[in-house]
């Protein structure tokens, strides 16, 4: 009689082969083959466990299942990682990931991506899909800001002036310069004060 074993299933590419067919007698002792291992994959073990050989051949039988692994996508702004923004996700061995959620902020454009496809490996340290983004100079804004002049304490209207500058979006939007004494916001007023006014 003989022992026979056999893959039930999907059977992964380069799976190990089945143990070879073998002849017994009736009576005959049989110890079962050590279960097969493959990266990626876990086996069910065989149907069977050690046994006395019966008066008729016998079929061994065992499976495959794809292991799901955990794989990552980190988000870049200017090669800074944004940790706020990462996914974890878990998908199948030998699965291919292929999209990544658009986690674009204001002013900033995509720049490149990194391991995009994935394939999802049984390490998932190598699972790691990287997403750049850089500054888009072509996102701009209008920033305005007014300049008073005051002598002795009162203001000169005729010297008012309102200036307006195109920035790009990240910019921040202070306005530095000497004699600023106010520039903290959006539009701020910023005042110069001079003790003496030539022509005034």
């Amino acid at each position: 009689y003989t022992v026979t074993y056999v893959y039930e299933g999907t059977v992964p590419e380069n799976a190990p082969a089945v143990p070879e067919q073998k002849s017994y007698v009736l009576g005959q002792p049989v110890t079962v083959a050590d279960a097969p291992t493959m990266t990626g994959y876990t086996f069910s073990g065989w149907d069977k466990s050690n046994f006395t050989m019966p008066a008729k051949s016998v079929t061994i039988t065992g499976s495959w299942t794809a292991n799901e692994y955990e794989y990552t996508v980190e988000y870049y702004f200017d090669n800074v990682i944004d940790n706020d923004l990462t996914e974890t996700a878990t998908a199948v061995f030998g699965s291919q990931i292929t999209t990544y959620a658009d986690k674009v902020k204001e002013g900033y454009k995509l720049d490149k991506t990194e391991n995009l496809p994935l394939t999802v490996s049984a390490v998932e340290a190598d699972n790691v899909i990287r997403v750049y983004y850089v500054t888009d100079e072509s996102k701009t804004k209008e920033l305005s800001y007014t300049v008073e002049y005051y002598k002795d304490g009162n203001k000169v209207e005729a010297d008012t002036q309102i200036v307006s500058k195109t920035v790009q979006v990240l910019q921040q939007s202070g306005f530095a310069g000497a004699g600023v004494t106010d520039y903290a916001h959006q539009f701020p007023i910023i005042y110069f004060k001079r003790h003496i006014l030539q022509g005034h």
